[in-house]
């Protein structure tokens, strides 16, 4: 129950909150409230009772705390935890108990950043020809929440997909982040269907990346046909057949896949010569030609047919066949075909594509009657070849064929034919693609971090006049620089390859965020140049605040160790941090000397271990690659107050006082204080505790008289030890017994005896029969005892000799603290008197009882007259003698006469 005044408390005790974090993120975590008790000078107050602390938000989408917290008896503070969303904002928490002035802090929250939240993807160059030899990268990064790079706590398995895998697809579908590491690279491939596809990376507890690559090349316009061979052998229907090849080009005659799917009809002007079994034939999206069969329909007439190949939205094209009777000679020359005489750049396989004919001398086709070895060869195998060296013209036929091979190298290679008894004859087959004119350079991820490391992020792209890309048609050098290299180099040059339409550049970074710009030249083409930004490599400062003043409590209080970016934000680490602290006085505050703030933690506690001396020490907080920091704790001991109270400040020794002890901080109890207790005059216990009142009640029993001082020496952790006294005054009342004997011990009665106290007061007794007096509750101190020294009893006489404890004077005095008996020896005198009517006598006197004394006269015959004498007879009374000189021993009152007679002796 409360043992303090709702007056009091109202007035000067107040709730206190505050956030022992610099900066809270909006990340659905639980971040610390420090809640404190504070007096009306901000000094922290211990209660002694529990305190039940409601706690409301204004918005608990952006900070939402708990409904209530218990703070607890002994304590003057209490640690809970709110917790945020994932949208930034802003709430006042706000803290209200009863009798208690309210609290509130404004809680703001903002984006963590650091962790790794999602996945991005980068497809870069994003635009390419659609061409399986155009590899492009595909990188994933890990971004925090503001999609800055973020380092993977662990290895990471990232699954990638194509969502049109006509266009291209990506490979290997799965690759790792390792731990430590901000990405991953993987490639895709594109075909020749030129179009847009959406790459897509998922992680399991990420978001995931996406980026779109679209392929793009000369775009089909118009229909080329061409026949191979360009003669039909008139010999029977069926019996021979020439290649009709259909293969699309651009309006500036550019080899051009097919966009999507194109139905080419094939038409010949006199089906009485040759036809085609099919007319409809579909060229596949991506596909660059497709060829059609011919086949003769006559036997022996001869003509010219003019072949037609159309198709929607298409120019059409055509070509003419001249149909001939065949000849029968057996020597000749050869003609080669090639069908299409020019090829797309690319590393493609065309079906059928170089055909070789017999011809006689005067260029008619030669039936075969035997088999022909036709032998074939590419003059510059770097531009295109054969798939064979050699084909076989069968006996019946006139021709041979077989696939023709390109590469990504645009040029021309010449295709030679040779056989046995006939003329060798040779084609030019060439690659051929719009020409590069200028350079592009192009980034992938945009974030690159400032670390020092080298990132493969930079291309240096060729692209015709129209902007599309174009590969290279010799190898290219191209010079490379940076504006500022503070920020980040680049290589002096790079090669794109013959073929190649990109090359990848290294960006080697600094450890300096900044901007530079990278520049691209190479000669005969127009240069261009990039703005490349480099961003704070990670989350690296530490922080940590002093949020509070702290009591030197022998107890451990927390610090809370969070990460935070240059701008201030908070940071959750990627990977495990371990942080040293160390401090500046182990003596008054010491501190772990390790933790570990776990990858993804929003903060680490450690634990600062107070002293009971109050003082201060400068924490310094490190970890390797990160900015230390270090902060000022201060702990301070809280003041108590001592009251020793009591109903009564003066006792008599037979009598106890039951002491109140309260402790209290500012009107506040203090429970569990420590107490020393000390006395000199009496009992009391030499230690206690105060209770949840701040009260300690102790007996204390006096066991001697005078002033005492009771010492209360109360200490307790955290508080200014204290000191206190409480007098009390102690008084005795003694029992005197006051005997007054003889010395051979019989006691005086009827004396009187005074008695002066400790107090002044007077008491006066008669001894009685056995000579003593009884002194009840005299007052103790300073005591005297007063008899008289000489008592007259008639014929007796007692004289005082001295105290049973040897003091001479009548009136005894003594400090007296406990009763006491004293025995006043008196010897006895008795008075002996002698008289006698005649002559004179001598013995009479006081004398000490026991004396042997002598007694006399000094003339036994005394005359009278001339005739009468009178003459010593004897002594009488309480001696008889007839002695005139006589001696007896005094043991008591004596009254002694002479007797005389009459003597007449006178006369005779």
């Amino acid at each position: 129950m409360p043992v303090y005044s709702k007056k009091n408390v109202s007035e000067s005790l107040r709730i206190v909150l505050k956030q022992p974090l610099s900066s809270v993120g909006a990340d659905g975590s639980e971040y610390p409230l420090y809640i404190e008790i504070q007096d009306s000078e901000g000094r922290p107050v211990e209660l002694n009772n529990d305190v039940i602390i409601k706690l409301f938000s204004s918005d608990t989408r952006a900070a939402e705390p708990p409904s209530e917290v218990k703070l607890k008896a002994g304590s003057h503070y209490v640690i809970t935890y709110f917790r945020t969303s994932e949208t930034p904002g802003s709430a006042v928490i706000t803290a209200m108990a009863p009798g208690f002035q309210s609290g509130s802090i404004l809680i703001k929250t903002e984006y963590s950043v650091g962790y790794p939240k999602k996945l991005a993807l980068y497809v870069y160059p994003d635009v390419l020809l659609p061409s399986s030899s155009e590899e492009a990268n595909v990188v994933v990064i890990l971004q925090d929440v503001l999609g800055k790079p973020a380092r993977a706590p662990e290895n990471i398995r990232i699954t990638l997909y194509s969502s049109n895998i006509l266009v291209g697809d990506v490979y290997p579908n799965e690759i790792t982040i390792q731990a430590g590491s901000t990405y991953a690279i993987a490639k895709f491939k594109p075909t020749t269907i030129a179009g847009s596809t959406i790459i897509t990376a998922s992680a399991s507890g990420f978001e995931s990346g996406r980026d779109i690559v679209t392929t793009i090349g000369p775009k089909p316009r118009r229909i080329m046909v061409v026949a191979a061979p360009s003669k039909l052998i008139s010999n029977g229907l069926d019996k021979s057949f020439v290649f009709i090849t259909a293969y699309l080009v651009d309006e500036n005659g550019y080899p051009a896949y097919a966009d999507r799917d194109i139905v080419l009809t094939f038409t010949s002007s006199n089906v009485l010569l040759g036809y085609f079994k099919e007319t409809h034939v579909t060229l596949h999206a991506g596909e660059y030609c497709i060829y059609n069969k011919l086949y003769s329909s006559s036997d022996g007439n001869e003509g010219r047919l003019e072949v037609t190949v159309q198709a929607r939205g298409l120019e059409a094209g055509k070509t003419y066949i001249d149909v001939i009777v065949p000849s029968d000679s057996d020597i000749g020359y050869l003609k080669v075909y090639a069908a299409p005489p020019v090829f797309p750049p690319g590393d493609a396989t065309y079906e059928n594509a170089i055909v070789v004919q017999v011809e006689d001398f005067g260029g008619r086709p030669i039936v075969a009657s035997k088999v022909i070895d036709v032998y074939l060869s590419s003059s510059n195998t770097l531009y295109g070849d054969l798939s064979n060296d050699s084909i076989v013209i069968k006996p019946g036929s006139s021709i041979a064929y077989t696939d023709f091979i390109t590469t990504k190298l645009v040029g021309s290679t010449a295709v030679t034919a040779s056989a046995n008894n006939f003329t060798s004859d040779s084609i030019e087959v060439r690659t051929y693609a719009p020409p590069p004119v200028k350079l592009k350079l192009g980034i992938g991820p945009t974030n690159i971090r400032a670390t020092g490391d080298v990132y493969p992020f930079l291309y240096v792209q060729l692209q015709d006049e129209n902007g599309r890309p174009a590969a290279a048609q010799e190898n290219i050098l191209v010079y490379l620089s940076s504006s500022t290299e503070a920020y980040g180099k680049v290589p002096e040059n790079i090669v794109i390859r013959n073929g190649e339409s990109f090359e990848y550049i290294d960006f080697t970074s600094t450890s300096h965020p900044g901007e530079t710009n990278i520049t691209a030249s190479a000669e005969g083409y127009e240069s261009d140049t990039i703005l490349v930004k480099t961003i704070e490599p990670f989350p690296s400062i530490l922080s940590a605040i002093a949020y509070t003043t702290f009591i030197a409590n022998d107890e451990d209080y927390p610090i809370y160790i969070q990460l935070l970016d240059s701008q201030g934000r908070p940071a959750k680490p990627e990977i495990p941090v371990k942080i040293s602290l160390r401090s500046s006085d182990p003596s008054v505050i010491d501190v772990d000397e390790t933790v570990m703030m776990n990858s993804g933690s929003a903060y680490v506690e450690a634990k600062l271990h107070l002293s009971e001396e109050p003082g201060k020490a400068v924490i310094s907080i490190a970890a390797p690659g990160y900015e230390p920091t270090s902060i000022t704790v201060n702990s301070i001991i809280l003041p108590l107050n001592l009251n020793i109270s009591s109903d009564k400040s003066s006792i008599y020794t037979n009598e106890s006082i039951k002491l109140s002890i309260k402790v209290d901080n500012r009107g506040i109890p203090v429970e569990d204080v420590e107490l020393i207790l000390s006395c000199d005059k009496g009992s009391i216990p030499s230690n206690g505790v105060t209770n949840e009142e701040g009260i300690f009640e102790a007996i204390y029993i006096p066991t001697l008289p005078g002033d005492d001082v009771i010492r209360v020496y109360a200490s307790k952790p955290g508080y200014q030890a204290i000191y206190a006294e409480y007098r009390v005054h102690i008084d005795m009342l003694l029992n005197i017994k006051i005997i007054l004997k003889t010395e051979d011990g019989a006691g005086i009665e009827g004396i009187n005896v005074t008695v002066i106290d400790g107090s002044g007061v007077k008491k006066s007794m008669i001894t009685d029969a056995s000579g003593t007096a009884k002194f009840n509750n005299i007052m103790w101190g300073n005591i005297s005892v007063k008899v008289e020294r000489e008592i007259s009893n008639r014929n007796t006489k007692y004289i005082f000799l001295e105290w049973s404890d040897g003091v001479k004077n009548s009136t005894w005095t003594g400090y007296l603290e406990n009763d006491i008996e004293l025995t006043a020896t008196y010897k006895i005198q008795y008075f002996v008197s002698v008289t006698s009517e005649y002559g004179s006598v001598y013995g009479s006197g006081w004398y000490d009882k026991g004396t042997s004394i002598s007694i006399g006269v000094e003339e036994t015959t005394i005359p009278v007259s001339w005739i009468l004498s009178k003459k010593f007879n004897a002594w009488t009374g309480d001696i008889y003698s007839k002695d005139p000189q006589t001696s007896f021993v005094v043991d008591s009152p004596k009254v002694i006469t002479a007797e005389w007679v009459d003597d007449y002796t006178n006369l005779y």
